[in-house]
């Protein structure tokens, strides 16, 4: 009985880490990937910070305007943190790709928030995800032997 309440224990263990693994995993792989398709389908342009504090949050993530190739001016708040340890300054130039056919949709060229930081949790959740299945199959291997 001790021995299927550990075995039940370990089990339960193990898919915790594997769930937690595959919920850092999948979201960020698929955030670097839809990143990647974006830059390679889009347009730079510098765009002007317009509204340095938008929503008067402390970071900045700034309203920004940019003109997209046919001169037309088009508005957008960034997601991604321009500026970590300052304020950023109305009228400041800042790198901001587009898609040509949909100007609408508009990144700011933050490689930190599109790309470094993702991978970190990537990292995390292929870490988790090896270690179950690697301490899985030592536990098989041992299993079959005996």
């Amino acid at each position: 009985m001790a021995m299927n309440s550990q075995l039940i224990g370990n089990l339960i263990t193990k898919s915790f880490i594997l769930t937690m693994g595959f919920i850092l995993l999948v979201p960020s792989a698929y955030k670097v990937y839809r990143y990647c398709i974006f830059r390679s389908q889009s347009v730079a342009v510098n765009g002007i910070i317009e509204k340095p504090l938008w929503g008067g949050g402390l970071g900045g993530r700034p309203l920004i305007e940019y003109k997209d190739l046919q001169g037309k001016s088009h508005y957008f708040k960034s997601k991604a943190k321009t500026h970590w340890f300052y304020a950023p300054q109305k009228g400041e130039e800042i790198k901001v790709f587009y898609l040509e056919h949909d100007p609408e949709m508009a990144i700011v060229d933050s490689i930190f928030y599109h790309l470094f930081l993702p991978l970190f949790f990537v990292v995390i959740g292929t870490s988790a995800v090896v270690c179950v299945f690697r301490d899985g199959w030592a536990e098989f291997r041992d299993f079959c032997k005996h």
